[in-house]
């Protein structure tokens, strides 16, 4: 670690000269910087001089599709994210039907998250295997768009938990 980015470190996690550095030094990938600032998160967005204020998305739909840009590991994980929460509203209704939508969630959330955990090309095929749909930013869409369909969801919350997630992510 050079001179700089120790400097930086000492700013703190949340500062944009820190993540300026780790940006220089090559520890931070640029697109997951601009994800990170695409979903408001001021420090990187301090990192990128950019300065035109910051519009919440209105809801996890327009949210997801913001993220088509940002690769396979973000739409994966907002996938995740989506999943869980059509699940709970499923489970907390009754019907034999709605519990096995419930459980066919899971089970896609449960391989999405595998491969988030261990991106090899075994849980690749294992991903794939399963739907291949998974390995498409659309089906993460896909998702948004029917997010409400088995009852209503917070949007705000459901918002908050993608961005807060998806920023603890891309950023270091």
């Amino acid at each position: 670690m050079d001179e700089s980015l120790r400097r930086a470190e000492r700013e703190g996690r949340g500062s944009p000269n820190r993540l300026r550095e780790l940006l220089r030094s090559g520890e931070l990938p640029e697109i997951r910087l601009r994800l990170a600032a695409k979903l408001g998160h001021l420090p990187a967005r301090e990192a990128l001089g950019i300065n035109e204020v910051f519009v919440p998305f209105a809801n996890p739909r327009d949210l997801v599709r913001a993220l088509e840009p940002f690769g396979e590991q973000a739409w994966l994980r907002a996938a995740g994210i989506l999943l869980s929460d059509q699940e709970r509203i499923l489970r907390s209704q009754s019907g034999q039907k709605r519990r096995a939508i419930a459980a066919m969630f899971a089970d896609e959330r449960q391989t999405i998250q595998a491969y988030l955990e261990d991106p090899s090309p075994e849980t690749k095929e294992r991903l794939e295997r399963a739907s291949g749909r998974y390995a498409q930013p659309g089906h993460a869409r896909r998702i948004a768009k029917r997010h409400d369909v088995y009852g209503p969801s917070d949007a705000k919350s459901l918002n908050e938990e993608l961005t807060s997630t998806l920023i603890e992510w891309a950023l270091p």
